[in-house]
């Protein structure tokens, strides 16, 4: 009867250890924050637009990540930093994220402009770009994604922004991972530019 408890409790023991490693872990806002505290530049002229550039925002990069996702595909880079089993934790990541909005002090040397600001300098197309530079004495400003993690967080990837006219900018998705508590690039690939 022990040999039946105990050989009960071990199956137990293993059911419950199994089912805690496939479930995906909690993304917070903390952990947005860690990477791009990390990762940004130390330039205090850096002017980033409050709302996140959402992978759903640029249906491109939705298209992207989506194929990236499909099992049984093979994607290149996609399938060497991340595997077929982040794909559908990925995936709710971005869904999750979508509408998220920076707040101000939450990232290092940066300024944040709200949409409204931006919005009201670009009333008159023409001139948008020629008020904006008055106002910043900047060229341009970036969107920022949230960073989009792999299931053990040691991975992850952020699409930025560069708008600096009407036929100026250029959109980059950065692939980051975290060895000994630091992130540092692995790879990064223009995904449009004008």
């Amino acid at each position: 009867m022990k040999k039946l408890i105990l050989l009960f409790t071990i199956c137990l023991w293993c059911m419950v250890n199994a089912n805690a490693q496939t479930e995906n872990p909690k993304v917070t806002e903390k952990d947005y924050l860690n990477v791009m505290n990390q990762v940004l530049p130390d330039d205090t002229g850096t002017y980033l637009l409050e709302n996140c550039a959402g992978f759903k925002m640029d249906s491109d990069i939705m298209n992207f990540f989506s194929a990236m996702t499909t099992p049984g595909r093979t994607h290149g880079v996609f399938d060497t930093i991340f595997s077929m089993a982040d794909s559908s934790f990925i995936l709710s990541q971005i869904n999750q994220s979508d509408g998220y909005t920076w707040k101000t002090g939450q990232l290092k040397s940066v300024t944040l402009i709200d949409h409204k600001t931006i919005d009201s300098l670009f009333k008159s197309h023409f001139r948008g770009w020629e008020a904006f530079g008055t106002k910043y004495n900047r060229a341009g400003f970036f969107r920022i994604s949230v960073p989009i993690f792999s299931k053990d967080l040691n991975t992850c990837v952020f699409f930025e922004d560069w708008l600096c006219g009407d036929l100026c900018g250029q959109g980059t998705v950065y692939y980051y991972r975290k060895l000994e508590g630091k992130w540092g690039i692995i790879y990064s690939f223009i995904v449009w530019m004008s």
